[in-house]
């Protein structure tokens, strides 16, 4: 167990066992703020645990289109659950991508109601 990662260790050792003993289940929560119990599986309930754990834990952005005048417009991968970002700290990032390219950039994600909205930089 020493060398096990939080992956291995979650895959090798979380039994279902474990699971019922810690209360342990998956859950889903509707965009209205409903919370319900699902009916899960052991591997379901292993990935849902290592879920956030995946890309270290770093919001995934990709770029989804470059404008012929130079603009950037980047879409945020949010997760089934509908977060978003933290508008602050996105858009603190999305200015220093803009000081970068030096034209207007633009991303997309999802707000605290799940809706998809945007946030632009340009330059000052």
């Amino acid at each position: 167990m020493q060398q096990e990662d939080d992956f291995g260790f979650i895959r090798n050792y979380l039994t279902a066992e474990i699971a019922a003993e810690l209360d342990l289940f998956v859950y889903s929560a509707s965009r209205a703020g409903a919370v319900r119990v699902t009916e899960s599986t052991l591997d379901q309930l292993r990935e849902t645990i290592l879920a956030p754990k995946f890309n270290f834990g770093a919001p995934r952005v990709a770029v989804e289109d470059m404008g012929s005048d130079g603009s950037l417009t980047l879409r945020h991968q949010y997760r089934d659950d509908g977060r978003g970002l933290d508008a602050g700290r996105a858009r603190h990032v999305l200015d220093y991508v803009q000081q970068v390219w030096r034209r207007p950039v633009r991303l997309i994600t999802v707000d605290g109601r799940g809706e998809e909205t945007s946030l632009t930089a340009t330059a000052a």
